[in-house]
């Protein structure tokens, strides 16, 4: 078994009041899409409301995400994995998974998306999400996994707490908006606690 590098803060504390246990972690289906479209968005502008562009934050349009989630749903190579709470219709949070593709970089798997929904932050949803997709790409044998985030972005600590390392730092584009982003990987050793059931 890997290693674990235990995150400073409790993945397993839960204090939301949709949820009396940890989040279920599932595969989404296409019946997930519209409800998934809403929690991008809204996300999108929580997250990067206060360092991008609201021209650039308007191109994040439901249409948009439904379209792109629809296209990583029909493709064979990566997985959207969603949160939900018992009884609940709308989701938590989700993550998109898969290899990763850019050669110059000794990872085989990436996170490329993982959002929470704005009113459920620090709840311990995202690190559920993070352990699923972690094991997800691992029983891929996509591993290690490589993760990149706009370099301005609060959530670079979420990662840094469970055990990331700092490995790239780049020029990232929106339209003519340019700001960067780093790449946080797990090289030597992955957050692999045990699996939730």
């Amino acid at each position: 078994m890997l290693p674990w590098n235990a995150p400073q803060v409790d993945p397993m504390r839960v204090v939301s009041p949709h949820l009396s246990a940890p989040p279920r972690i599932r595969r989404a289906r296409p019946s997930d899409v519209a409800a998934l479209s809403r929690l991008r968005v809204a996300a999108w502008n929580a997250a990067y409301g206060d360092l991008l562009p609201r021209t650039e934050l308007r191109r994040i349009t439901a249409t948009r995400s439904a379209a792109m989630l629809r296209r990583v749903m029909a493709g064979p190579a990566r997985g959207v994995l969603i949160a939900e709470a018992q009884g609940e219709l709308e989701p938590l949070g989700y993550t998109i998974v898969g290899p990763q593709l850019d050669p110059t970089f000794p990872f085989r798997g990436e996170i490329t998306e993982l959002y929470v929904a704005p009113g459920e932050l620090r709840q311990g949803i995202g690190s559920s999400l993070l352990r699923a997709a972690i094991w997800h790409l691992v029983d891929d044998r996509l591993n290690p996994v490589i993760v990149w985030v706009l370099a301005r972005n609060p959530a670079r600590a979420f990662y840094e707490s469970w055990g990331a390392s700092l490995i790239a730092d780049e020029p990232m584009y929106f339209g003519a908006f340019a700001t960067r982003r780093v790449a946080y990987g797990w090289s030597d050793a992955l957050p692999l606690p045990e699996r939730l059931r």
